[in-house]
C-alpha cells in the first residue's frame, strides 16, 4: 500500500489508504526515528492531501 500512496488521484483514495496505514506510519516514524525529510519520502501525499498532516501528527 505504501507504493500505492506515491499516487496523487483519486484523492478520496489516498485519503481512505492513509487512514488504513495510519498506525503503520506513525510506528515506523517512532521506531526508525525519523526525519522530516524521510517521512515525506517515505509518504509524499501526507503534504498535499488536506488534512494528513494534522491527523499524523495527532496519533499516539
Amino acid at each position: 500500500m505504501t507504493k500505492w500512496l506515491n499516487n496523487i488521484w483519486p484523492a478520496n483514495q489516498i485519503v481512505e489508504n492513509m487512514k488504513e496505514t495510519a498506525i503503520q506510519r506513525a510506528q515506523w516514524t517512532r521506531q526508525n526515528g525519523a526525519k522530516t525529510v524521510e517521512i515525506v519520502q517515505e509518504y509524499p501525499r501526507l503534504l498535499d492531501t488536506p488534512g494528513m498532516v494534522v491527523s499524523m501528527m495527532a496519533l499516539k
